[in-house]
């Protein structure tokens, strides 16, 4: 088997803590040891079961319930978590409170945005990240996604989301058509669910994450019109000449210091989605991916991110409710471009 040569790690800065208290240190490990999503065979749901299993000697059931959905790495099914408490211990359907969706990342920090924001940002920043790319960014779609996955992969695009497609990358052509692509590739073309319906998008068909993506949308009020807390922030960086965008790029020039920048995408809108690339990266909870992405939430990341098959912004497309080109603002493949060398020299070996 070959031995992959890690990267430039990933974070640095501890915000997320959810490490259970008063554990045995063996159920401390069994719950940081949540596999991948997309890691095949079932592997979270086997990982629920045996997690229940352990905790019916040292918590009540609702606790037990609320510690796995902490350290589960995917979106639970519909009772799935309930279900393995109630076999675990013994009781009757309906007697386990439902899990609870407990806060997985901090709310955005406005301060915290302020003060990187001061650092890293000032007028021009989107046009300074752009002529920092460290080679020039490919002119079509196609050249860009080449250098992000290998042709094998299965590849989620879509025009609409809710007619999303998967094929092997090497059959795909023009993928500029695309509004929309997910940023790891799929372990299957479909998955089907327990009533045998088919999907050709969700978690229990995406495989191990490739890129992380971190999308910051600073907007003064929401679709209603009412304000969001960016608002007082966003007045403040006009009147000092800074537009949303240059804000949202000198963030992304911060976490660059921390994570390996791949690339960064206009959304069409106003959003700048940053793409980082962590293939092989642990994600149990202290790992330092989930304090990455932490740091980036707490900046003022969409926490969608987190989730392995959440549509992003194909790099190159244009979005059509805006008729705007989605175009890179900055591109370096140089992290994946290592690592897939030293995989293959080592695979060679």
């Amino acid at each position: 088997m070959a031995v992959r040569k890690k990267t430039r790690p990933l974070g640095l800065m501890p915000i997320y803590q959810s490490a259970p208290d008063r554990l045995p240190p063996h159920a401390q490990q069994l719950l940081a040891a949540c596999p991948a999503s997309g890691s095949g065979s079932r592997a979270v749901h086997r990982w629920i079961i045996e997690a229940a299993n352990h905790l019916r000697h040292h918590v009540p059931a609702d606790q037990a319930a609320d510690l796995i959905m902490r350290h589960i790495s995917r979106r639970p099914e519909p009772g799935e978590i309930e279900e393995a408490i109630e076999k675990a211990y013994g009781v009757s359907r309906g007697q386990v409170p439902k899990a609870q969706r407990l806060p997985t990342w901090p709310e955005p920090n406005l301060e915290f945005i302020e003060n990187v924001v001061s650092q890293y940002a000032k007028a021009g920043k989107v046009a300074e990240l752009t002529a920092s790319s460290p080679v020039p960014i490919p002119a079509t779609t196609d050249q860009i996604i080449a250098q992000l996955f290998p042709s094998d992969n299965l590849l989620c695009l879509a025009v609409d989301p809710r007619y999303p497609i998967v094929a092997p990358l090497a059959r795909l052509k023009d993928l500029h058509r695309f509004e929309l692509i997910v940023p790891s590739p799929m372990s299957a073309e479909f998955w089907t669910d327990a009533k045998g319906k088919r999907h050709d998008r969700g978690l229990e068909n995406t495989g191990p994450r490739r890129f992380i993506v971190t999308d910051f949308d600073f907007k003064p009020t929401d679709k209603s019109g009412r304000p969001r807390i960016y608002a007082p922030l966003i007045a403040d960086w006009q009147s000092r000449g800074l537009s949303p965008q240059d804000a949202m790029a000198g963030i992304v020039t911060y976490l660059a210091i921390q994570g390996p920048l791949t690339m960064v995408v206009f959304s069409g809108n106003v959003s700048l989605q940053a793409w980082w690339y962590c293939a092989g990266e642990r994600e149990n909870p202290g790992s330092q991916l989930r304090k990455f992405f932490a740091v980036a939430r707490a900046l003022g990341a969409d926490s969608q991110g987190w989730t392995t098959c959440q549509f992003f912004r194909t790099p190159g497309a244009v979005r059509h409710e805006t008729r705007r080109r989605q175009d890179v603002l900055f591109f370096n493949p140089q992290f994946v471009n290592s690592d897939e060398n030293n995989s293959q020299e080592v695979a060679q070996k």
